[in-house]
């Protein structure tokens, strides 16, 4: 075992701040997608008082409605979460665009944080927030080409 392997950095964990922050996510979600809680404790096989426990920080998820979770929303519900350790989830799909959706995808992320730096010559945190979902689709295309590739080098 190297030792890059043996004394990895780890990233201060608080649970607290994972409740806090799945909750967010969670509350996020059912906001832009118009659910109620009920709605969102039927996709979580659990009940509305239950889902909007766990959409305001309040209960432990189990790993059986954090992965009904996962399968609904992917990023957009576990990668804030997921980010506090480091990781993100990733969809292994790597045929959910054509070709050429996805070199367009890569480009329109490309011009538009390309637009933001020429107009003051950095990329800030509100210049990305803008972005977000250009940044999300393009970062998708590239998790898609790294799982082909995966895939075609027989890494199975």
């Amino acid at each position: 075992m190297s030792a890059s392997a043996f004394h990895r950095h780890h990233r201060p964990f608080s649970g607290s701040k994972a409740l806090d922050t799945l909750g967010e996510s969670l509350t996020d979600i059912r906001k832009a997608d118009t659910l109620t809680w009920n709605d969102i404790g039927l996709i979580l096989g659990k009940n509305r008082e239950t889902a909007a426990g766990y959409g305001g920080g309040e209960g432990d998820m189990g790993v059986v409605s954090f992965l009904l979770g996962c399968r609904e929303w992917n990023g957009r519900f576990a990668n804030k979460v997921f980010g506090l350790i480091g990781m993100k989830l990733v969809m292994t799909d790597a045929k959910h665009l054509p070709d050429t959706a996805s070199v367009l995808a890569i480009m329109r992320a490309v011009v538009a944080l390309q637009e933001e730096l020429a107009a003051d010559g950095d990329l800030s945190d509100d210049d990305l927030r803008r972005h977000q979902d250009l940044i999300e689709q393009a970062g998708q295309v590239f998790d898609g080409y790294r799982e082909r590739l995966r895939v075609a080098s027989g890494a199975d």
